[in-house]
């Protein structure tokens, strides 16, 4: 991953949350996270159930770097240091380009009080900052309105949609594309 050198500590505080590394011993939290069939179900990736193995399996390969040009935070509730979602990005490039696809979930429990535009708002400064990304993309299944307005609320523009086979969806889906062009740095407070 061509990244400069880290100048932003961790963890990252905003209003509500904080942004963490990914560690082992998050695997539980996620498991019991990721293992509501609400949350779930608007993922790409992940299925039900999700149990403990396959959540330190994840993380390790996370840890290990995974072959991919990625990046995981955690979110943590600022009150509790619960875990309450993740945050990630993966470098790609288009036609030389580098730019960050986004993705992103928050546990049920969680939703509804702001967390996910809090948190996609501070790791969209932390993705400029740290990893010199200007621009970004995410996919959000068209029946996601939450997400969607997540996206919209950080700048993201939809610029497509796309049918996607999704087997653990049940087959084609419908998936919104979203972009966020030449951003400087979301914000400084």
């Amino acid at each position: 991953m061509a990244r400069r050198a880290v100048n932003t500590p961790l963890p990252i505080e905003g209003t509500g949350i904080s942004l963490r590394a990914l560690v082992f011993r998050d695997a539980a939290a996620v498991a019991q996270m990721v293992s509501d069939p609400e949350v779930i179900k608007q993922t790409l990736t992940m299925s039900t159930p999700y149990r403990l193995e396959e959540a330190e399996d994840w993380i390790g390969q996370e840890l290990a770097g995974n072959g991919k040009k990625r990046q995981v935070l955690v979110v943590e509730a600022a009150s509790s240091k619960a875990l309450i979602g993740t945050v990630s990005v993966e470098v790609k490039r288009r036609f030389f380009r580098p730019y960050g696809m986004i993705g992103y979930w928050i546990g049920r429990p969680y939703w509804g009080q702001g967390f996910g535009s809090e948190a996609l708002k501070i790791f969209l400064d932390y993705c400029a900052e740290e990893m010199a990304l200007h621009r970004f993309e995410a996919k959000v299944f068209d029946d996601n309105e939450a997400s969607q307005r997540v996206l919209e609320k950080n700048g993201f523009q939809r610029s497509g949609k796309v049918r996607l086979f999704v087997p653990k969806r049940g087959g084609w889906r419908r998936v919104y594309l979203y972009r966020l062009r030449s951003m400087g740095v979301v914000s400084k407070g």
